[in-house]
């Protein structure tokens, strides 16, 4: 009787060793289809070209290997929990931020959709720096300011940010983001200021996208957009021109006048 029961308890115990080695097939195969961007449909033909060559190469397998779920509804499951997870652990990380910066690219999809991508900057307290993409969203119709600022509040609010932490904040030239009163700079320097924080610093994005013609590059167009750039480079590397004393102390802290600092970069100096 003892040696039925130990053998029970083996058999069970193998049984949910291999369930949980199919679930966790399960989500790595939709983890893959997720970040090569493929239909969730997918995981049922990957199903089956492992099951042939299972066949083939190890056949005493492929009954294990049947048991792993890939169907378009079960990879959309997963891919949502791993989306969940991912979401949560970069909450958890953002209530330990000490600082960061935002970094904003509004472009228009191929149904005419404007599509907002976030990036973050972040810096905890033992100083580690982290960068990511923080979220991504839609806007439907107006792209003004103030449409592209709710968007950055409700991540700002959902992600468990503060934004008296928001210390840079990089954009395009658009009107849009950069409008003086209107932009997307102009109304986040405002709520940071708001919420008990200093101006935040205000950098452009280098090199702004351009459409090129499908026809015959024209010389005269070559020369028109070269000077247009040197132009645009000029006014981005500005930006940095105007906070240079602020990039010395990154850059070598022993050439630094401490006066000059942030009082929270002085570290207890004054």
């Amino acid at each position: 009787m003892k040696r039925g029961l130990k053998s029970q308890q083996s058999s069970f115990t193998k049984l949910k060793t291999e369930q949980e080695a199919a679930t966790r097939a399960s989500f790595r195969v939709a983890l893959e289809i997720a970040k090569r961007g493929k239909p969730f449909t997918d995981g049922e033909m990957i199903k089956e070209c492992i099951i042939a060559v299972a066949e083939e190469m190890c056949p005493e397998k492929v009954n294990l290997l049947k048991t792993v779920s890939m169907s378009a509804n079960t990879v959309a499951r997963r891919v949502e929990n791993i989306a969940e997870n991912i979401s949560s652990q970069l909450f958890d990380k953002n209530g330990h931020v000490e600082w960061f910066s935002l970094a904003l690219d509004e472009s228009t999809d191929v149904s005419d959709t404007a599509q907002v991508l976030l990036y973050i900057r972040r810096v905890d307290k033992s100083y580690e720096v982290h960068e990511e993409l923080l979220d991504m969203y839609s806007i439907h119709g107006t792209t003004t300011g103030r449409d592209i600022l709710k968007g950055v509040e409700m991540t700002i609010n959902q992600k468990n940010l503060r934004w008296k932490n928001l210390k840079c904040i990089t954009t395009d030239g658009g009107k849009n983001m950069s409008g003086k009163d209107k932009g997307v700079v102009a109304l986040v320097s405002k709520a940071v200021e708001n919420d008990g924080g200093s101006k935040p610093l205000v950098l452009h994005c280098i090199i702004h996208q351009h459409h090129t013609t499908e026809t015959e590059f024209p010389i005269d167009f070559a020369i028109e957009t070269l000077s247009a750039l040197k132009i645009n480079f000029d006014t981005r590397f500005s930006d940095f021109d105007a906070i240079a004393n602020q990039i010395k102390i990154f850059k070598n802290p022993f050439d630094t006048d401490i006066e000059i600092l942030a009082p929270e970069l002085r570290n207890g100096n004054d």
